[in-house]
């Protein structure tokens, strides 16, 4: 018995490697073959990030965010650093319990109204100065495109965010006011991403970026 145990279990490796001839389905799917050494953490969040650094994540992610900043009105790189923030550059994207990726990159909660999939996630919220852990439900995407596009939606359809969007390609001023209309608990959220904005190096990879078209 304990043989044929061993049998089906030796058959995942060669099922894995069918998998990378697949290398184009990345972006909508990460690669859950990539499980390199350099991830030896073995953090289930890892074995499905598709960003190896934080040059690829800007990479990866400014042409939807560039398409979301000017159907808003608003900066892309803004929504890149945001982004960045709420996902740790890609590493700490909320998985499902089926482990397959949310797509959710700037982790916005499944409310009431929300019809779509979701996951269950422990969340840290901060409440009269104080961090508290709470268990909330957040919205589930096929793709990150689905992700930017729901962003697009939310900022939008929520009255509160009105003021944001007035300050246009102002990040800084967009992002503060984001925060004061309530988009996140934590009292140095605006603070956080102007950081990530005004770091050198995410100053050079945008102006890259653009010499490169």
């Amino acid at each position: 018995p304990e043989d044929k145990m061993v049998m089906p279990n030796s058959k995942k490796v060669p099922m894995m490697d069918i998998n990378k001839v697949l290398p184009d389905v990345d972006l909508n799917q990460p690669d859950k073959t990539s499980i390199s050494v350099a991830m030896s953490d073995s953090s289930k969040q890892d074995e499905l990030k598709p960003f190896t650094d934080k040059r690829s994540f800007i990479d990866t992610l400014m042409p939807y965010a560039k398409k979301v900043a000017k159907s808003l009105g608003i900066s892309p790189a803004v929504l890149v650093a945001q982004s960045a923030l709420e996902t740790g550059w890609g590493k700490k994207i909320i998985n499902g319990a089926d482990n397959q990726s949310s797509f959710n990159l700037f982790n916005i909660k499944a409310n009431k109204s929300w019809q779509g999939d979701k996951v269950a996630k422990d969340s840290l919220e901060v409440e009269n100065g104080i961090g508290i852990k709470r268990r909330s439900d957040f919205r589930s995407y096929d793709n990150f495109a689905q992700s930017f596009a729901d962003y697009e939606k939310f900022i939008t359809n929520n009255q509160r965010y009105q003021g944001a969007l007035q300050q246009g390609a102002d990040a800084e001023r967009y992002i503060e006011e984001l925060q004061q209309a309530g988009y996140a608990t934590d009292p140095q959220y605006a603070d956080k991403i102007k950081k990530i904005m005004q770091s050198e190096s995410f100053q050079s990879t945008l102006a890259e970026g653009a010499i490169n078209g």
